[in-house]
């Protein structure tokens, strides 16, 4: 992203994520946090970029964590984001074959929606995204 003018700075609660992704993106700012406190100024960035992970912070916190989102982004910012395809919250104890487990919690597609709509986005794009582990919703949307 550097390479094409972006400053990135990426968030993630494990130091071993963090190491990983500061090895391949050395330009880049690399912070511990947890999205549910988000340590930044109010309108900080021109978007944020959530692929697969809020769907692993207990679903009744998301409506806070999109709001949070909204809070640091810049007027008519973007949000890009995966949600829950489908309402569902459990271990999967054999993720993807690996033998560790895995915590998921979200809601469906519909309640998804919902929550970032009342977060004052506007959605541009939603769409069904297949992965190995399920199909997730992904959904574009600008802060209104």
């Amino acid at each position: 992203m550097e390479e094409r003018g972006f400053t990135v700075t990426g968030i993630d609660i494990s130091t071993k994520m963090l190491e990983m992704a500061r090895e391949n993106a050395p330009q880049s700012t690399f912070l511990r946090m947890n999205m549910r406190s988000l340590n930044f100024p109010k309108e900080s960035f021109d978007g944020v970029l959530c692929l697969y992970s809020i769907i692993h912070v207990p679903r009744r916190h998301h409506l806070a964590v999109l709001k949070r989102f909204h809070r640091v982004l810049k007027s008519r910012g973007v949000l890009a984001i995966h949600m829950g395809w489908r309402d569902w919250a459990g271990i999967e104890e054999n993720w993807l074959g690996g033998g560790a487990p895995m915590y998921w919690s979200h809601f469906g597609r519909g309640k998804s929606i919902e929550l970032i709509e009342n977060s004052r986005f506007d959605i541009i794009l939603s769409r069904a995204s297949k992965q190995k582990d399920g199909t997730h919703l992904f959904v574009l949307a600008q802060k209104s």
